[in-house]
């Protein structure tokens, strides 16, 4: 019986000596490469977040450039419109 303590105490004494190597060496890189990536991550969704909403502000910056462009046209239209009638009319005059 004493022989079987004795291995038992040796047994837990190198599994502990192992456990303690396997957190030394594999957990806690583990855990600081968790944590780093843990970090990127909120980097990124910061930087998606702004992305976000410089896109939501460039598309209503592009209606708004649209819609003066349309009615930029519009107006030049009208000019057309009005430089051809202004000549017909200069013409049945001559």
């Amino acid at each position: 019986m004493h022989e079987f303590a004795t291995l038992l105490g040796i047994l837990l004494a190198v599994a502990s000596i192992f456990g303690w190597v396997f957190k030394i060496w594999i957990i806690n890189p583990l855990s600081l490469a968790i944590a780093a990536l843990n970090c990127s991550l909120a980097k990124m969704d910061d930087a998606l977040s702004k992305i976000k909403d410089q896109s939501a502000a460039a598309q209503i910056e592009i209606v708004r450039i649209d819609t003066s462009v349309r009615s930029a046209h519009n107006r030049i239209d009208d000019v057309i419109i009005r430089l051809t009638n202004i000549e017909k009319e200069l013409r049945e005059h001559d």
